[in-house]
């Protein structure tokens, strides 16, 4: 990956995350949000996932909310084992 050790883009209906999940990712991660469009759900992709910690949990908790807020249902699909 390039300088940052995670990678996250999103695309209709879809927001992929790939690399370390910190709250490094705010940034990308609403840039993403905001690309995935205003489909009813959200599925985050999150085969990529190396590794998150507690603050990068909390960033997906801050966009679970504001979809929730919108009326938006967010999935997650590829969650590893070591993930959980």
């Amino acid at each position: 990956m390039a300088e940052f050790p995670y990678h996250i883009h999103g695309e209709e209906g879809r927001i992929i995350l790939e690399g370390t999940i910190t709250d490094a990712v705010s940034g990308a991660l609403w840039d993403a949000y905001s690309s995935s469009g205003k489909s009813p759900e959200v599925v985050l992709e999150c085969t990529g996932i190396e590794h998150i910690d507690i603050f990068g949990l909390n960033e997906l908790i801050k966009m679970w909310l504001r979809a929730r807020s919108q009326k938006r249902s967010v999935r997650a699909t590829g969650v590893s084992r070591e993930l959980m």
